[in-house]
């Protein structure tokens, strides 16, 4: 009853090079246009940064670092200060290791923020392959930024909300359990897990993100051999994540069908065509059962809502699910894997989460009502960000000048604020190195007084995680359920993190699980 027709005819019959030329071309600051106290502001020749060489400037620097960028980053700060500039083949990529300068490049957003890493999403979705795309109905990671924000603020509410993801902390229980029986089985004779935390929190990521948004349990957590079809789905989910990373340094697949464009788009094809099936095979189980039509709104599956906004018939549901599978299965296995690694390396803190989960989590099942009491765990979920967050930056091509540490940054600059460094820096963070969850509990005599854009692990404004609620959720889950059955110990060198299309673990956590009495 609700059936809407999206039709864009703003956009459908216009080809990129004129959206580029309407939506990106951004005038440069003219002197003339600035302040007085802007003119005595120093350029961005003048800016501090690593050594550049004629024509490819940092490059060779930047490639010997990128895996261990967020290191590399750090030194950058510690060596030229909180505004850092590096040239990459001709253009400026500005640093600020500085939350209240983190806070200002945000402020210069508008309510479309545009981010370069997209570009690709949507030159493929638009242009290469705008036929599966109708009327630029690309998701929140393919669309053009006048439609990009239409379906962003339809999503919002029933998305960002904390009450849509607390509501499915009862179907995650099911998932949670079965993780954790794949822990339990996969420990050898010194109860010790090897080499499988990262695969099975990547499997709890898929698994929990495909019921949330496909409305399907698609067995990454059976036992045994997988399914086929979701071996494939894993696969191609990695290839597409590979290949993206390599198509965004490059511009010869959008005329050609190079063997990297090949890969992407067949593993792209496969996701749609798969999540599409589980999409209408989800909206003739809400028609024939009609289970959901007696509950409150917020009690509707994400599905639901979408095609219930949406309309049946429309594609949005099948692409904004493609995405969530997209940006949250690394996401949720990256900050779950490191969450219950924090855990058991500190002990203390370890058997703080416990008496938490033994006060609040008597046996039984996880409930909505009893999830959303726990504090601990949620603080230590925050302080694990903090050390080792899923994403070690996030980046803008500010929309108006912004002034920071005496040096003016023109409008259509690319700036990145560092979230792992202003997550390191002792200023913001005494003892930076040490986990102490107590920093995030309110009246706690250790509670953080650090600068509120000293850590935000997802975003913010209205480029933020979309599914930020949710990744948070179901780390805690896992951590809960894995706390009510085992004590957790870490007896191994220090584990940390590289970059490859996200950030992942960089070796493996031998973690000890010893079954609690």
């Amino acid at each position: 009853q609700h059936n809407r027709n999206h039709v864009y005819t703003h956009i459908a019959n216009k080809n990129a090079v004129n959206y580029v030329r309407r939506n990106y071309q951004l005038t440069s600051t003219k002197a003339s246009e600035t302040n007085q106290d802007q003119v005595k502001l120093k350029t961005l020749k003048e800016m501090p940064g690593p050594k550049e060489y004629p024509l490819i400037g940092c490059l060779l620097e930047y490639g010997k670092h990128e895996r261990k960028q967020h290191l590399w980053f750090k030194e950058l700060q510690q060596k030229h200060g909180d505004v850092v500039r590096l040239n990459i083949l001709g253009n400026d990529i500005i640093f600020l290791f500085n939350p209240e300068y983190t806070r200002r490049m945000y402020a210069s957003d508008s309510p479309t923020p545009y981010i370069d890493a997209f570009d690709h999403w949507c030159w493929y979705r638009n242009v290469r392959r705008k036929e599966r795309y109708p009327d630029g109905n690309a998701g929140v990671a393919g669309s053009y930024l006048d439609i990009w924000k239409e379906q962003r603020s339809a999503v919002n509410p029933d998305i960002m909300r904390k009450s849509s993801a607390l509501y499915y902390v009862p179907q995650l229980d099911e998932i949670t359990s079965d993780c954790v029986d794949r822990f339990a089985e996969t420990r050898d004779d010194k109860n010790e897990i090897r080499n499988a935390i990262p695969k099975y929190m990547y499997s709890y990521g898929f698994e929990a993100t495909c019921k949330l948004f496909l409305d399907v349990r698609m067995g990454a957590l059976e036992p045994g051999e997988l399914d086929p079809t979701c071996a494939k789905f894993i696969a191609m989910h990695q290839q597409m994540n590979d290949m993206s990373r390599l198509l965004a340094r490059s511009k010869l697949w959008k005329y050609f069908d190079t063997p990297t464009y090949k890969k992407f788009d067949e593993a792209s094809t496969f996701i749609y065509e798969e999540s599409s099936v589980h999409v209408k095979a989800a909206i003739k189980r809400l028609k024939d059962n009609k289970e959901d039509e007696d509950k409150p709104r917020d009690q509707w599956s994400v599905l639901h809502k979408m095609v219930d906004k949406f309309g049946e018939d429309s594609t949005i549901p099948v692409v904004m699910s493609t995405d969530a599978v997209l940006g949250g299965v690394d996401t949720t296995g990256f900050t779950s894997s490191f969450l219950l690694y924090h855990l058991a390396n500190n002990p203390l803190k370890h058997d703080l989460a416990i008496e938490e989960v033994d006060r609040l989590f008597e046996g039984g099942k996880l409930t909505q009502e009893k999830f959303s009491q726990f504090r601990y765990i949620k603080a230590c979920l925050m302080e694990s960000q903090r050390m080792c967050p899923a994403a070690s930056s996030s980046v803008r091509r500010i929309q108006s000048d912004i002034s920071v540490g005496g040096y003016l940054i023109p409008k259509e600059s690319q700036v990145v604020n560092s979230i792992y460094v202003n997550g390191q820096n002792p200023k913001n963070f005494p003892e930076p190195d040490k986990f102490l969850p107590e920093r995030w509990l309110r009246g706690h005599p250790d509670e953080s007084k650090a600068h509120k854009f000293a850590h935000i692990p997802f975003g913010f404004g209205p480029r933020s995680c979309l599914g930020k609620r949710f990744a948070e959720v179901e780390a805690q889950a896992v951590a809960v359920k894995m706390l009510q059955r085992f004590r957790m110990e870490f007896h191994d060198d220090p584990v940390s993190f590289s970059f490859h299309f996200a950030n992942s673990v960089d070796r493996d956590m031998r973690i000890r699980l010893i079954e609690r009495s």
